[in-house]
């Protein structure tokens, strides 16, 4: 074994136990007894720790790793300069959430604009709630485009893998949260 590899096993171990298995004991924790929990995995290269949060919060089409439909599912169909307003904008999987108790957000948002909404019902449109016994999480992902390799940060040395272009798609699936992998 390398040392490479040593350090891949190392770096998967800290993150299943940093982040992934407490990401199960919360859905689990605070799912049921009336309460209602859902998780998703963000697979979007390069799904890096905190590469999510300029998904969420933008800016819009300002991130080179992301399509903006696939922001557009986080931040909102009307782009906004105000945080408060993004977040709490009932058509994306957060605002609904937090003023409906439902994440499912509509074809529009899980198609993409680009598709016009015309795609099939998406897993995302009817995103169940976790339990124990149906343990459903939405993946996150996106497909198409062109595979790309740099620095996502300004000043960073570190390159990852990402794709970019006008052909990337949102690709939403629904898995067995305990299987998935």
């Amino acid at each position: 074994m390398c040392a490479n590899q040593v350090l891949k096993y190392t770096q998967n171990l800290y993150a299943e136990l940093t982040f992934v298995c407490p990401s199960y004991w919360m859905v689990e924790a605070y799912g049921g007894q009336g309460r209602t929990a859902y998780k998703y995995q963000y697979s979007a290269l390069p799904a890096t720790h905190g590469a999510d949060v300029r998904a969420y919060f933008g800016p819009l089409g300002g991130v080179p790793s992301l399509g903006e439909d696939y922001q557009r599912a986080f931040v909102s169909k009307w782009p906004s300069t105000n945080i408060l307003k993004r977040v709490l904008t009932i058509e994306e999987i957060w605002g609904n959430f937090v003023i409906q108790q439902d994440s499912s957000i509509s074809n529009e948002f899980t198609a993409g604009t680009s598709l016009n909404g015309t795609a099939g019902t998406n897993a995302a449109s009817m995103w169940p709630a976790f339990s124990i016994a149906e343990p459903y999480q939405l993946d996150l992902n996106q497909t198409g485009g062109v595979l790309s390799m740099g620095s996502q940060e300004v000043g960073s040395a570190i390159n990852t893998t990402y794709l970019t272009g006008s052909t990337r798609r949102n690709d939403f699936t629904l898995v067995d949260a305990y299987t998935w992998e």
